[in-house]
């Protein structure tokens, strides 16, 4: 219902929202796997990230001086929307009630969204991306699934992670 062609037999991107070892298999077969994290996800216990409720989970509900949901604006998906490195009204509807927590640091720099708390503790992502074998996944905290279509912002955002999911795919595209 995004409004994206849907290829019998091919593997190109899928949507879901849970992440299980069906879709870590196909992952791993070369597919692009985009999970629209919500109440439903969860995580296997192969990988060693945490799903964190902001709304029920101190500190992380976002009712701190300096709280800071950030953008790495240099680069896809992010590059192409050009707001800063902020997430600002322009992204209130698709703000998220989850975080992805337990990152490694080292792996902090592939991380192209995310939020700090205090002085930059409770560092968490709104976006994670993880090869996978021969594919991707892309974990996604920010609430797409119900505002895309609706929303200016979300519908350009999740155009801006499909192509930097499938670059040479030109004809993806989110129209309603």
């Amino acid at each position: 219902h995004l409004g994206y062609k849907l290829e019998k037999g091919r593997d190109s991107l899928v949507i879901t929202n849970r992440l299980n070892q069906g879709i870590l298999d196909r992952a791993r077969q070369g597919a692009k796997i985009l999970c629209l994290i919500d109440s439903n996800t969860t995580i296997p216990p192969s990988i060693p990230l945490t799903i964190i409720n902001r709304n029920t989970t101190p500190w992380y509900d976002g009712n701190w001086a300096s709280n800071f949901n950030w953008v790495r604006s240099e680069r896809q998906p992010f590059a192409s929307l050009n707001f800063g490195n902020r997430l600002g009204f322009e992204a209130a509807e698709v703000l998220p009630n989850y975080v992805i927590g337990n990152i490694p640091p080292a792996e902090f720099a592939n991380v192209p969204a995310g939020l700090f708390i205090g002085w930059l503790q409770k560092s968490s992502a709104f976006i994670y991306p993880a090869h996978v074998g021969k594919g991707t996944v892309l974990l996604c905290t920010l609430r797409l699934a119900d505002a895309v279509g609706k929303d200016p912002y979300a519908t350009v955002l999740f155009n801006a992670i499909a192509k930097w999911l499938l670059p040479d795919d030109a004809t993806n595209q989110v129209t309603r």
